[in-house]
């Protein structure tokens, strides 16, 4: 994994970023720092004063270690992990958005790399699930599979051998991600508790959309933001 500080020097120095979207990379201003620049604001008849600061002039939030809890593995215990990790997942694309958008191109590539470790842990998971019987593919749904089992359903490019699946003409719908709350597993122990699966990915194919985009070269390519499960109304 990326680290906060290692991807200042990919960005360029001269962003200015609020103490906001600092705190939304893990940052904060240096003790003794002074704004980069002040602005005014105005919203209606609420007004203020917001300070702007360089890259260069902030330092990583030092985080406190979780240590991940011990969870059988049952499966309700992991279809919570991959919930839990399939939202990290979409919490960290539109991270990596809104730091493309800022120009912000090494903290985008991080969460990036991020986001598709959830996705490889969640296609454990429901590979897994799927093994033993607790997950069914149900249809296809676009370039996707919808896995169903437990009151869950989840999308994925894994799709089931030599299986002729119906299709869903409902259209796909990117739903925003949402923050972490109380019906979500820890991440922590969502991460430790997919990773420590046998895998069996291996053993299912991966759906092949019904179009294919041309394949570019990197510097004619564009960010793209929709990989595979980032299109999905998962519940």
């Amino acid at each position: 994994m990326v680290d906060a500080m290692e991807t200042i020097t990919k960005d360029p120095p001269d962003v200015l970023l609020t103490t906001t979207a600092l705190r939304e990379r893990s940052l904060k201003p240096a003790t003794g720092e002074k704004p980069a620049k002040t602005e005014e604001w105005k919203f209606g008849s609420r007004s203020g004063t917001r300070h702007l600061w360089r890259l260069d002039q902030a330092v990583e939030i030092k985080r406190r270690v979780s240590v991940p809890v011990a969870l059988d593995k049952t499966p309700e215990n992991i279809l919570l992990a991959i919930w839990s990790v399939n939202r990290a997942a979409k919490r960290r694309r539109d991270a990596a958005e809104s730091s493309h958008h800022s120009n912000l191109h090494g903290f985008a590539g991080a969460h990036k790399e991020a986001k598709a470790r959830y996705y490889r842990l969640k296609d454990r998971g429901i590979a897994w699930l799927a093994h033993r019987g607790h997950l069914t593919a149900a249809c296809r749904h676009g370039q996707l599979v919808v896995w169903v089992g437990g009151d869950f359903s989840f999308h994925s490019t894994l799709a089931p051998r030599d299986a002729a699946l119906p299709e869903t003409s409902a259209e796909l719908v990117r739903m925003e991600a949402k923050p972490a709350g109380s019906r979500e597993m820890r991440l922590v122990d969502a991460v430790a508790l997919l990773e420590g699966l046998a895998s069996v990915v291996t053993n299912y194919d991966r759906a092949q959309p019904a179009w294919a985009m041309p394949r570019l070269a990197p510097r004619d390519r564009s960010y793209n933001w929709d990989d595979d499960e980032d299109l999905d109304d998962d519940q």
